[in-house]
């Protein structure tokens, strides 16, 4: 099986499970809410994202906005930038997300991500 096929299905699996758990457990979204605010935290998870990201971006370097392939070129890069922010400027990020009270903001980025997991699902294991 080829690598975007993969990386389709894993990342749209993990979209898609992350965000509708996160969607329907109230309680749960504002524990992983409030694991942001902690510096180890942020840490850990900016080192996994950069090491994702990174790994991602070099086994799969493509390019043509032609195919729904180059999604998971970008989602790559912005698992990098998003890894380096959160290791770079840790106590902006607490700050931002201190001052971020709008859980309007946060379900809308939740049923982005979620959208995308449920196109990944749907390209990669039904070739929709």
């Amino acid at each position: 099986m080829e690598n975007s096929i993969i990386l389709g299905r894993i990342l749209g699996l993990i979209c898609f499970l992350f965000s509708f758990v996160l969607l329907i457990n109230k309680e749960l979204l504002v524990i992983f809410l409030k694991a942001h605010l902690s510096k180890q935290f942020l840490l850990i998870s900016g080192f996994l994202f950069s090491a994702i990201g990174i790994a991602i971006v070099l086994l799969h370097d493509y390019w043509s906005f032609s195919s729904w392939r180059v999604l998971i070129t970008i989602l790559g890069l912005l698992f990098i930038i998003e890894g380096f922010f959160r290791l770079l400027f840790m106590n902006q990020t607490i700050r931002a997300i201190k001052s971020f009270n709008s859980i309007i903001a946060v379900k809308i980025s939740l049923y982005l991500t979620l959208i995308i997991g449920f196109y990944l699902i749907l390209i990669t294991f039904f070739n929709i």
